[in-house]
């Protein structure tokens, strides 16, 4: 692995760390990840949560036991409105501004958490869940 593939893979890890953090004591979105509770179990999710970013910004993924990641169907029983997911790219932008040190993988981070945010609200099986809540 290149130094530079090293570099930006901690780079996603330190940022992943920083947004979990503050998301976990976030007042709109925090509830979402109470099940967080370990250190343990966040290192895990965490160590996930860095591994589907590599593999979107960097297209290497070192862990393949991570794989598949299957973004909507992980989060369709949280029934995510969609104000927590604007909360959840405002906090995700926050942290880049502050932590991320490379303005290429900052920008192509930018484009793929809007992306993602889309999918998130636009799809079938979200709009499902919160249809379906009572």
């Amino acid at each position: 692995m290149s130094k530079s593939l090293q570099s930006k893979r901690l780079i996603i890890k330190n940022i992943i760390l920083e947004f979990y953090q503050n998301a976990m004591n976030d007042f709109l979105i925090g509830y979402h990840f109470k099940h967080l509770n370990s250190p343990k179990t966040l290192s895990k999710h965490t160590e996930r949560v860095a591994e589907f970013w590599n593999l979107h910004l960097l297209g290497y993924v070192e862990d393949k036991g991570h794989l598949p990641f299957k973004l909507i169907d992980a989060h369709v029983p949280l029934k995510i409105k969609p104000g927590e997911v604007g909360r959840w790219e405002i906090l995700f932008y926050e942290v880049l501004k502050e932590h991320c040190t490379d303005p290429e993988l900052e920008e192509e981070w930018k484009s793929k958490i809007k992306l993602f945010k889309e999918q998130l609200i636009n799809h079938k099986k979200i709009k499902e869940s919160l249809n379906n809540s009572t």
